[in-house]
């Protein structure tokens, strides 16, 4: 029941977001497109934000969890890219104010340290390169999302492993 309450709250935010802005959406609106009452909002979350974490943790954390994104990172992008498409107004309207760049970026981060560590036994620069790839990617999902997602995940992923795997 509990999860039922949080996925109508979240369900009734994104399509609020298709009409207005983030920081033009009161919580009588979730509400009231929930079908619950406000008690029920504040008892699930403290406020909209932690509702929008909410929604990245059960939709891409949760799931990106599942997939072993430390030997699947193609996997783990794609499934992140085509997520942002897929919601692409929620994702447009909160990517800024939320959590999820931080989340991708270490995930990036891990994932490339974890690769070049295992190559070479040399530690020098592979927490800059981790970090340079890392916020280079961070970058290009922001360009992307900003540009309206005109090219496609599989377009992007081909650059990116082009890149990555220096082929």
């Amino acid at each position: 029941m509990e999860n039922t309450t949080k996925y109508k709250l979240a369900s009734s935010l994104k399509k609020i977001l298709l009409k207005k802005d983030i920081d033009k959406i009161t919580i009588n609106e979730i509400v009231k497109g929930a079908n619950v009452n406000r008690q029920t909002f504040y008892y699930h979350f403290k406020d909209i934000y932690d509702l929008i974490e909410w929604i990245y943790t059960n939709e891409i954390i949760k799931e990106l969890k599942i997939i072993d994104i430390f030997n699947d990172w193609e996997k783990s992008c794609e499934f992140t890219l085509n997520y942002i498409l897929k919601n692409k107004n929620f994702i447009r309207k909160t990517y800024k104010i939320s959590s999820l760049e931080n989340f991708i970026y270490s995930q990036i981060y891990e994932q490339i340290y974890k690769k070049e560590t295992e190559k070479t036994n040399i530690d020098k620069d592979i927490d800059f390169m981790a970090r340079f790839y890392s916020h280079a990617f961070i970058g290009i999902i922001g360009d992307w999302i900003k540009n309206e997602m005109k090219e496609s995940p599989e377009q992007i992923m081909k650059s990116i492993s082009k890149i990555i795997n220096d082929k």
